[in-house]
C-alpha cells in the first residue's frame, strides 16, 4: 500500500475513473495484479505438493479455498499479518474444538459469522484499534486551560 504500485491499486479501488484521468493504465495494473495473485497461488500449490509428496484432487474442492478465505476474513483482509493471524487461529481452534466435539465446523462457522457481522476488520483490526485507543490519552492538554478562559 505504501509503494507506488499499491497506491495506484488503492486509487483504482476507490475511484477508477479518477485514476484513469490521472493517466494510469488501470487495465494493465489489474492484469498485473491477477498475474501476481495466480503466480503466488501456483507457487503455494507447488510448494505444498513438494511438501506433502503428492497433490490429491481433494485440494480442488471448493471448501479448501473456502477455508483460506475464512482465515483471511477472520484475520483481517487487506493486511499482511491479518491472514497469518487468521490461519493460526483457525488451525488452533480447529485442533482444540475437534478434540471436544465433532461439530467443530458449526462452532467455527458461528465464530466466522460473528466476525463478519461485528468485527469486519478481523483480529488484526481489533488489535490495532485497541493499541491506538490505549496510546490516545484522554485530556492530553496536560491540564492547561484554553486561551481566553476565565481564571
Amino acid at each position: 500500500m505504501r509503494s507506488p504500485f499499491g497506491a495506484v491499486l488503492a486509487g483504482i479501488r476507490e475511484n477508477e475513473a479518477k485514476t484513469i484521468a490521472l493517466g494510469y493504465n488501470t487495465r494493465a495494473y489489474k492484469i498485473t495484479t491477477v498475474v501476481l495473485a495466480y503466480g503466488f497461488g501456483g507457487l503455494a500449490g507447488a510448494l505444498y505438493a513438494a511438501f506433502a509428496g503428492f497433490a490429491s484432487p481433494e485440494l480442488f474442492f471448493w471448501l479448501t479455498s473456502g477455508r483460506v478465505l475464512i482465515m483471511v476474513i477472520v484475520g483481517g483482509a487487506g493486511t499482511l499479518i491479518g491472514p497469518i493471524l487468521g490461519g493460526v487461529s483457525f488451525v488452533f481452534l480447529e485442533h482444540q474444538l475437534s478434540q471436544v466435539t465433532d461439530l467443530w465446523p458449526l462452532i467455527f462457522g458461528t465464530i466466522f459469522m460473528a466476525f463478519v457481522m461485528f468485527a469486519p476488520q478481523g483480529i488484526w483490526g481489533i488489535l490495532t484499534s485497541r493499541f491506538r485507543s490505549r496510546r490516545a490519552v484522554p485530556g492530553s492538554d496536560s491540564g492547561k486551560e484554553a486561551p481566553g478562559a476565565a481564571t
